[in-house]
Order: structure tokens, then sequence, then C-alpha cells
């Protein structure tokens, strides 16, 4: 739902949303879209934020900070989730 890397979703929404399911290749970084409210669940894998790691069944929630990144450190399904409060 909502707009991210350059695409759309058909869905119509009542506020800035955001959902986003990827599938991120061990080593890969993925820059989170800006957006006052994000948080990223781990489906599968592990990722690293900073000095953190978010294990699997896990979520680490992010402020407004622009630029915010996460690596996979294996292998990794996430949900990204987010959007106006």
């Amino acid at each position: 739902m909502g707009s991210v890397y350059a695409a759309t979703s058909p869905l119509i929404t009542l506020s800035e949303t955001l959902y986003l399911e990827a599938r991120l290749n061990a080593g890969k970084p993925l820059v989170l879209p800006n957006a006052d409210e994000r948080a990223v669940y781990v489906i599968s894998g592990s990722l690293t934020v900073g000095d953190s790691q978010v294990t699997e069944r896990s979520m680490a929630i992010f402020d407004d900070q622009p630029g915010v990144s996460v690596t996979a450190d294996n292998d990794a399904m996430i949900v990204l989730i987010g959007g106006a409060p």
C-alpha cells in the first residue's frame, strides 16, 4: 500500500500509508523510504541496523530521521510498515 521506490499501489487509503514486503540477499543494504513513522519486521533471516542486529520474528522501530539503512546479514524476508501518524 502507498508509494515507495517509484511504485504506487492501486489501493486507496485514507491516510499516507507505507506497506512493503521485500526479500533481501545476504549483504545487500536497503535505504528505507522517508516517513513520519516506520518499522521493519523480520519474517526470516536477520538485519543489521547501525550497531544493532534485528533477528527473525523481531521488529525495529525508527523515528523520522532520513537515510536509515538496513543490511541483510543473510537472505532475509522483511515487511516495512509506516506512514503518517
